[in-house]
């Protein structure tokens, strides 16, 4: 418990409070602390991220050559950041949704005009530091002046108000936040196909699925029939659906006792060719045969490529006479939808196998689909709508020149094939700026059947956050530094911390960089030192002095990550 000593400020004895501020160094510390932590983890995975496997929307589409490609199971895919989602769970948790319950530790800062301290005191029920109060098995807390107040099943905002109301009977003009620290845990049991099986102990948020990823689900692990028996009651969770449908209805939070099971993978079907994730996928089934059909097979893989020949696919199969059969399906057609049995393994042909084709996605004047054989001309492909005929040999800039050129905003330093060899998908870039411009043909490059010519458009936006006027995105141009920006941004606020701006840059084929500069001497006009020039996409955050609550922070790395990702996809 914490105990508030008011200090009685000005020299009258009439016994009204006087209010200072009530500063909680320490807490403010420990958020900065956790903060930092978190943006600098953002950024690494950011930076250890692989280029997407999957082909693009059909607006940026490649061709799949290979079915050597073996997707890593769902669980290999999200099982590494289960721990940090475990650790941030009170930041991202809701305050204006979850309820608070006994065991949760909670943080109470009450600032205005009134110098309040707080001071931990054995019978206060605190938490894991002296600033913090743990909610008592009654569902209460205790506070000085306040006194006892019932939080159980109450919102934060809730907290906070009864915590108002009370207060206003003693001191005036104060402020008070409430945040939550840490998240009661409930006791599980996990058991079957994980690394770590046994107890564990989770926050109660957490639902069946963040419980079987944290115990590490074995490559041999099923993640579709995962078996959640409560009270004598069994309950089955296909996690890798969920991951694909979104559909989480069935990921039920935990409750004290649960025990989940994850059993090992038995049964399976395959699929190969032109699918976004070909690979080995687990049937969910009672016997040999089962209710999946092609069509949920292809849906699993999430679908088809714009290069799959619908019309062609095929079923592999081995017959009871152990000899192999081929089951052709139409999967252009959704009543041709036959079931699947325990071995099957269903091929989704490529159009390039028949007829071999390159693509052109981004900022050029002649987007589509263009088929090349040996022998056609320019004046072929000019003639055509839609397909066009390329010669053996063909190279980048034929294909621009036959085609119409690029649009106005095209980046010419950020073009690049993306090509498959043996199931490697393959990135190469390619300098338009040196060959349309200068004229250098060093940097042309022979096409092969299947690549995709990328060309994104120029990210001509430079975007200001954080302790600034108003943030938010603004047109670049050439030459102009920080201190202009931000005069864009209607300059800093009074709050703004301008000795630790943060620039962040992503580069096409690198990791993102952030540069920290002190601006200050910059934006008074008495140095040029902390005043670069800014670059397009460069994305600029203005610190606060001291960050207010866990929504601060969060909005903070959410901000930067969703600004990364997007410029990273371009």
């Amino acid at each position: 418990m914490v105990e508030v000593a008011v200090s009685l400020l000005g020299r009258d004895a009439a016994g009204e409070i006087f209010f200072c501020r009530a500063i909680m160094r320490k807490t403010i510390a420990i958020w900065l602390t956790v903060v930092l932590a978190l943006v600098s983890l953002t950024i690494r995975l950011l930076a250890a991220e692989q280029p997407a496997l999957s082909p693009l929307p059909p607006s940026n589409i490649h061709s799949v050559e290979s079915t050597a490609f073996q997707p890593e199971p769902p669980g290999d895919r999200v099982k590494c950041t289960v721990r940090n989602v475990m650790e941030w769970m009170p930041a991202v948790v809701s305050k204006d949704v979850y309820k608070v319950a006994p065991g949760d530790v909670l943080s109470v800062i009450v600032s205005g005009k009134a110098n309040l301290n707080y001071v931990a005191r054995p019978d206060a029920g605190q938490g894991t530091s002296p600033d913090e109060i743990t909610v008592s098995p009654a569902g209460d807390i205790y506070l000085p002046l306040v006194g006892k107040i019932s939080v159980v099943g109450k919102t934060v905002p809730e907290i906070e108000d009864s915590i108002r109301t009370r207060l206003c009977e003693y001191i005036r003009e104060f402020q008070v936040s409430v945040a939550i620290s840490k998240i009661h845990t409930v006791n599980v049991w996990i058991t079957g196909e994980v690394e770590n099986p046994g107890p564990q102990m989770l926050p109660a948020v957490a639902s069946v699925s963040l419980a079987a990823l944290q115990a590490d689900i074995k490559p041999t692990g099923s993640t579709r029939r995962i078996v959640l028996t409560r009270k004598g009651v069994r309950y089955t969770v296909d996690l890798y659906k969920m991951s694909i449908t979104g559909d989480i209805e069935g990921d039920m939070p935990l409750e004290p006792g649960d025990v989940i099971h994850v059993p090992a993978v038995s049964e399976y079907v395959e699929i190969s060719g032109e699918v976004v994730r070909p690979g080995k996928y687990e049937m969910v089934s009672k016997s040999g045969s089962s209710d999946m059909t092609v069509h949920d097979l292809v849906e699993l893989a999430l679908g088809l490529t714009p290069a799959a020949m619908k019309e062609r696919g095929f079923i592999e199969r081995i017959s009871e006479g152990g000899t192999k059969e081929a089951v052709y399906v139409n999967l252009a057609d959704p009543n041709d939808n036959p079931h699947l049995q325990v071995g099957d393994r269903l091929v989704v042909p490529s159009i390039s196998s028949y007829q071999p084709m390159i693509w052109l996605v981004g900022e050029f004047t002649g987007e589509g689909v263009y088929q090349r054989t040996p022998g056609s001309t320019v004046v072929d492909i000019e003639n055509k709508s839609g397909i066009y005929f390329l010669k053996q040999g063909q190279t980048v800039l034929d294909v621009i020149s036959a085609t119409g050129g690029v649009t106005p905003q095209a980046d010419l330093k950020r073009a690049r094939i993306e090509r498959r060899e043996n199931g490697v998908l393959q990135s190469i870039p390619v300098d338009l700026e040196r060959l349309l411009i200068r004229g250098d043909k060093t940097a042309d490059v022979v096409l092969k059947n299947g690549d995709s010519i990328i060309l994104p458009a120029v990210a001509n936006k430079v975007h200001i956050f954080g302790e600034v006027r108003q943030p938010g995105s603004f047109v670049y141009s050439p030459n102009r530094r920080l201190v202009d920006y931000l005069g864009d941004a209607g300059g800093p606020t009074e709050q703004s911390k301008l000795t630790d701006v943060s620039i962040v840059r992503v580069s096409e084929g690198s990791k993102p960089t952030i540069v920290k500069l002190n601006a200050k001497a910059a934006i008074r006009g008495q140095s040029a030192e902390g005043n670069p020039i800014l670059e397009p996409g460069d994305i600029v955050y203005v610190p606060s002095k001291f960050i207010s609550s866990w929504r601060d922070a969060t909005q903070m790395i959410f901000t930067s990550l969703s600004l990364i990702t997007l410029f990273r996809r371009l």
